[in-house]
């Protein structure tokens, strides 16, 4: 996925969607979060470099959310229509993979619903 990142500049980076910390020993057994909270991000420690160091956006035009309706689960393609293109806030890492590249990896940053999606779900995408 292109994941917005600025260094120098902003950078457009080519990027997987499931946080590897850099210190990962093994990226075959590593945890793979894809969203962390934003209330609770700060708190723990492997998350502070990046939320300090290494902030990113991921460009969207729309994410599906599940409704639980019974033992069902329906889809909800949630977008702004007067906006083509906006971004979620993420946190990103790298790290060496098994070919000695850098593998750059991010996840998003939920947040509380607002007053139109707590209908359908108890979290939410942090959209900036």
């Amino acid at each position: 996925m292109p994941v917005i990142v600025h260094k120098e500049k902003n950078e457009l980076v080519m990027m997987k969607w499931v946080l590897l910390h850099h210190g990962t020993p093994d990226i075959n057994t590593a945890k793979r979060p894809i969203n962390a909270r934003t209330e609770t991000l700060s708190e723990k420690p492997s998350f502070y470099e990046l939320m300090k160091n290494r902030r990113c956006l991921v460009p969207a035009s729309g994410f599906f959310k599940w409704k639980k309706e019974g033992k069902k689960k329906v889809p909800f393609y949630i977008y702004l229509p007067d906006t083509p293109l906006f971004a979620f806030a993420g946190v990103y890492d790298y790290l060496a993979g098994p070919d000695g590249n850098l593998l750059f990896s991010y996840m998003i940053i939920i947040t509380e619903p607002n007053a139109l999606t707590v209908k359908i779900h108890n979290r939410i995408l942090s959209i900036l």
